[in-house]
């Protein structure tokens, strides 16, 4: 009883966290609606997006798998790993972000005029934030690996997006002029300031690291990280890229309806990854552990807690769902539709469980890309194909659809590779079936593979 306390503590803590800082962005969004127009809201979301996918790209897939790793050298007590794990992300980024500030300066080489030097301008900020936001996730990945979520998640989840409202309020406020390229260097500004405070904090912790002589396995964090990196940008960042790609066909006014709808998916999700973070450690180290009943029944606690608070969260979008959106704008008030599909793939996301750790964990990280691949891919076109006659209610079924089937596929997928049910109603059968009886240790077939 004192361990799910504690871990309800935790959730509470980290979830305010989240709450507020998904607050400040929210109020950012508004202000940017509101004093800039729906047409610079929409370039806004098309930033934030680039950003997103640009870190998953230079962190190459790292910050993925860096919470399985971590927990189990901590669990084998093995600190010399963590170093080297941490050295060998940190010189992966530092490559390519070599690369991409050489393909920058090439492109400034060739074009001088005036009208594009705006845009290489907001390019530098995006160069820039890309960079932060990798070191970021890096080091918030690391710290939960390490069991420390509430001291990984403050930076992203809260100290950024308070700079940021705080930054933006002040140029609204006493700003001369309000132009939208300066919006977007303050999302850099707010990043560049959150590493700041993150390097003063965990100063001592990463003296730690150094401290430690450093140790490799190379080979194997990079057959799982390149996948992932992949699979970051299919799975976790799949809004960022339907956006991006409804850029193309989308009016500002309809990007700027459907970033918002997202927002709000993205604002209610952060319960589901709270919930996620906290459990992620302790299904790691069951699996290290081999301890497959201890294992079923904190996947089962990890389903049936998603699941409750993704079906309050579906009840209040449809209640209050029109009243939320239209404090943006009377005609962000009419796409509830999307709003509440788009929210429902918390639903089956929540009844299927953590199909993508258990693979993870087992080394097979190729039958999750291969998921995101299709499931994407699928989506994609039949958002290409019924835009014109949908509108934007096509983006939100083709993500809704492409969702389920990469959810529905990874359920199998763990199911069969692993010999663990992921879903909630495995872990019901589970319960059924083993009632009181003593953990029973994996199968050696079974445990093996997590050590590929």
């Amino acid at each position: 009883m004192k361990v799910y306390i504690q871990k309800f503590k935790r959730f509470c803590l980290i979830f305010a966290a989240r709450i507020a800082g998904a607050g400040a962005l929210f109020a950012a969004n508004l202000l940017i609606a509101r004093e800039l127009g729906f047409e610079n809201l929409a370039t806004y979301a098309v930033f934030v997006s680039l950003v997103s996918i640009g870190a998953v790209v230079l962190s190459s897939g790292f910050p993925a798998v860096a919470p399985i790793f971590v927990t189990e050298y901590s669990t084998l007590d093995k600190p010399g790993y963590i170093k080297g794990f941490a050295k060998k992300a940190l010189g992966q980024g530092a490559k390519l972000c070599v690369l991409l500030t050489a393909i920058f300066i090439c492109i400034w080489s060739l074009n001088l005029d005036s009208a594009l030097f705006v845009q290489i301008d907001v390019v530098i900020a995006i160069i820039l934030a890309i960079c932060a936001s990798a070191l970021l996730n890096l080091n918030g990945s690391v710290l939960v690996g390490m069991k420390k979520q509430v001291a990984a998640l403050l930076p992203e989840t809260f100290i950024r997006p308070v700079v940021f409202l705080t930054f933006l309020s002040a140029f609204l406020w006493f700003g001369n002029s309000k132009e939208i390229d300066a919006v977007l260097w303050l999302i850099t500004g707010s990043l560049l300031v959150t590493c700041g405070i993150i390097a003063l904090r965990d100063r001592k912790l990463h003296k730690s690291i150094i401290s430690e002589k450093s140790c490799s396995e190379e080979k194997r964090w990079k057959s799982a990280a390149y996948p992932w990196m992949g699979i970051s940008l299919l799975w976790d960042f799949m809004i960022d890229l339907v956006i991006l790609l409804v850029s193309i066909m989308a009016s500002s006014i309809e990007l700027a309806i459907l970033h918002i709808c997202f927002r709000y998916r993205v604002l209610a999700g952060f319960g589901m990854r709270t919930i996620h973070t906290l459990m992620m450690p302790e299904i790691t180290q069951d699996c290290v552990e081999k301890d497959k009943q201890k294992l079923q029944s904190n996947i089962f606690l990890l389903n049936s807690v998603s699941l409750v608070y993704s079906l309050a969260v579906l009840l209040a979008f449809t209640l209050f769902g029109s009243y939320a959106l239209a404090i943006f704008s009377p005609e962000a008030a009419s796409s509830v539709p999307v709003l509440l599909l788009v929210s429902s793939t918390m639903i089956f996301r929540a009844a299927l469980g953590p199909g993508p750790l258990l693979l993870a964990i087992h080394g097979l990280h190729k039958y999750t890309l291969l998921s995101s691949i299709v499931g994407l891919t699928l989506g994609a076109a039949f958002i290409l194909a019924t835009y014109d006659n949908l509108g934007i209610i096509s983006a939100a079924i083709g993500y809704t659809g492409a969702n389920l089937i990469i959810s529905a596929s990874l359920w199998i997928l763990a199911k069969r590779k692993t010999g663990i049910d992921t879903s909630i109603f495995g872990g019901m059968l589970q319960r059924l079936k083993s009632g009181r009886k003593s953990p029973v240790p994996m199968a050696d077939d079974q445990a093996k593979s997590i050590y590929p």
